[in-house]
């Protein structure tokens, strides 16, 4: 990102967590029909977003993650550094946003797929965290407890 752009944004715009700005918050329902349309791009506040994504593919197959149940409320909008993308984020029983994540169920240092979508599962930060590279059956006593 330039200089001016980097400018107008930071007048313009909100800062959140992890250095990402925010240009908007859209439904889970709107941005999941604009994924399953097929569709490249859409231009959402006025900023072009990729719809093609394994990442966002993943949240085709559910938006909740599966190990603690955190269940998304929005999309958002968000440049940390290059184009504007999407992020999925739930909230939790403080009802601060947390993001989710398209985990790789067998993970890419193990020998997993990384393009496919049926080796991706949502999980929110916290869990794919502590998850880390293990496998499903590697976790003692399950990652959300």
């Amino acid at each position: 990102m330039n200089n001016e752009a980097y400018k107008t944004i930071k007048k313009k715009y909100r800062k959140v967590a992890n250095n990402y700005w925010r240009f908007s918050v859209h439904t889970v329902k709107e941005i999941l029909g604009h994924i399953a349309s097929g569709q490249e791009q859409a231009w959402l506040n006025g900023f072009p977003v990729g719809l093609t994504s394994v990442r966002l593919r993943t949240y085709l197959k559910g938006t909740e993650c599966v190990h603690c149940g955190l269940r998304a409320s929005f999309f958002a909008v968000e440049v940390n550094t290059g184009s504007p993308h999407l992020n999925l984020y739930g909230l939790n029983d403080r009802g601060h946003a947390v993001m989710m994540t398209s985990d790789h169920i067998v993970p890419k240092s193990r020998g997993g797929d990384k393009n496919d979508v049926a080796n991706r599962q949502c999980l929110c930060t916290k869990c794919n965290g502590k998850k880390s590279n293990r496998l499903e059956h590697e976790l003692t006593g399950g990652i959300a407890a």
